[in-house]
């Protein structure tokens, strides 16, 4: 009798001892947290899926003086951690919250290279004369400059698995280098007609002469000038759809190549 009642209250003691006393939501929460899952989930490729459902992006302030820009971003991340999950039967609950230090989370880099490229494909619609498209390009060329100085501090360094986003950073730099070199010899091959004052005559006649003579020469120049700026209308139009066909199939192959880009190292290679 009494060995049947030592073996029930083991069997209740191994009962209770199996399932958690607490099974709210806070303790499952202190449950994950004791994990300490602060590294990437590992799959076989070493990479990990993330989902942008939502993203949102406001300026909040522009400080012109400081060159300093105050912004606020908004997003949404969705990833699979099969370590961050608990026996359902147990813990009746689908959702749960955890502070963002103890578990891991994806960072995120934003840039503005695609921004600046469209700004640079929309100065096409300056005009050639008076200097606002060239003033316009070489000011987003000394801004994207300042960008990438900045920025080179944060990026990793030089390595055989270097970032893809250095090489597009390079290849932007260059379209907008090359851009406005362009347009500067375009708008050097449409020059402005400027009037020149002539110094008074003492006959009348002789006056009217000179002034005559100098309406014929103006008329042929402006004539001149006139087939040099639609010769160089025709090359600002041609240059303009290459260039705008060429941005949108480099980011297209750019974003392909990061999207599928994978670094693979040979760490045995010194035994060739």
């Amino acid at each position: 009798m009494h060995l049947e009642v030592y073996t029930t209250l083991l069997y209740l003691l191994l009962i209770e001892g199996a399932e958690p006393t607490c099974t709210t939501r806070r303790c499952l929460a202190e449950m994950l947290i004791k994990k300490n899952l602060k590294s990437q989930p590992q799959y076989e490729n070493c990479s990990t899926v993330i989902d942008i459902s939502y993203l949102e992006y406001q300026t909040l302030a522009v400080d012109t003086k400081n060159l300093r820009l105050v912004s606020r971003l908004h997003a949404t991340f969705q990833w699979i951690d099969p370590e961050l999950s608990w026996n359902t039967s147990l813990y009746e609950y689908d959702e749960v919250s955890l502070p963002i230090e103890t578990v891991w989370t994806p960072e995120l880099l934003v840039t503005n290279a695609i921004l600046i490229i469209l700004a640079d494909v929309v100065s096409f619609a300056l005009p050639l004369g008076g200097g606002e498209r060239n003033s316009f390009k070489v000011t987003l060329v000394l801004s994207f400059t300042m960008f990438l100085v900045i920025l080179n501090g944060e990026l990793p360094g030089d390595s055989q698995c270097s970032p893809v986003i250095r090489t597009h950073f390079c290849v932007c730099l260059v379209i907008l280098v090359l851009s406005m070199l362009v347009s500067m010899v375009l708008t050097q091959s449409s020059p402005d007609i400027s009037v020149v004052q002539t110094e008074p005559a003492e006959e009348n006649t002789q006056m009217l002469r000179k002034v005559v003579n100098f309406l014929q020469a103006l008329d042929a120049k402006e004539q001149e000038s006139d087939k040099y700026e639609q010769f160089a209308n025709i090359l600002d139009k041609s240059f303009f759809w290459i260039y705008f066909v060429f941005s949108i199939a480099y980011f297209i192959g750019m974003f392909y190549v990061m999207t599928k880009h994978v670094c693979v190292i040979n760490h045995f290679d010194f035994w060739e």
